[in-house]
């Protein structure tokens, strides 16, 4: 559970498929091994081309790389409380930063470094991302109702920004996370707790406020999953 929960988690930033490229090649001069540009005409040939890619086996690496360094959120990953609450919609990119060659052909390449799509577009999560900040102990008790001990409830990744994840694991009984800034880059969360359900090909933010407790007795509820 813990492994597909982190390789999706990865596979929001590792995922290099998309369905709408469009520019246009330059020779800048040959820098080790060299591919020739797809142009436009293929995508959808590189569409199903895609689909055998081992996406899971880069998942699996990626999240191996990832267990390894969770602990305390990154600097700049902390977010604000929800002053009232709202809910958006948002749909994530993400620019790839290297080429990936056809795996059928690997003298040409089907998606070149700087490739911008929509990751929700290739892949359905399993659970939603749940960011919330473990030093606000009116969130952690919030956190620890709607997500009792032994409970991996509905699949949900539970993002920390702020203290420390390994601590919040053991006070939950399940794993949690370290913010990063490369996840903020991609979801652009902007308060806490904050609760992303994928819906389609885009997110459904749902901004939390958690009022006083002198002035109310309730706390957030996390819609469930449709």
């Amino acid at each position: 559970m813990v492994a597909k929960l982190t390789s999706t988690f990865i596979g929001l930033t590792l995922l290099a498929s998309s369905a709408a490229f469009a520019g246009n090649a330059h020779i800048l001069g040959k820098v080790g091994t060299t591919y020739e540009i797809v142009e436009p005409d293929f995508i959808e040939e590189a569409k199903e081309a895609a689909k055998q890619v081992d996406w899971e086996g880069k998942f699996q690496e990626a999240s191996e790389r990832f267990k390894k360094d969770y602990g305390t959120p990154k600097a700049g990953t902390w977010l604000p409380r929800a002053k009232n609450g709202s809910t958006w919609t948002f749909t994530p990119s993400y620019t790839l930063p290297y080429d990936i060659p056809d795996p059928q052909n690997l003298n040409r390449v089907l998606y070149p470094a700087g490739y911008e799509f929509n990751p929700l577009a290739y892949m359905t999560m399993p659970g939603r991302f749940v960011f919330v900040d473990a030093e606000d102990k009116d969130q952690m008790e919030w956190l620890k109702k709607e997500y009792p001990k032994r409970n991996e409830k509905t699949g949900d990744t539970i993002i920390i920004t702020g203290g420390n994840s390994i601590k919040t694991s053991e006070k939950l009984g399940r794993m949690t996370y370290p913010a990063n800034m490369e996840l903020m880059a991609t979801l652009k969360p902007k308060v806490v707790p904050t609760i992303y359900t994928q819906k389609g090909t885009a997110y459904q933010v749902r901004e939390i406020y958690l009022p006083p407790k002198k002035a109310t007795t309730g706390g957030g509820n996390i819609p469930q999953s449709q």
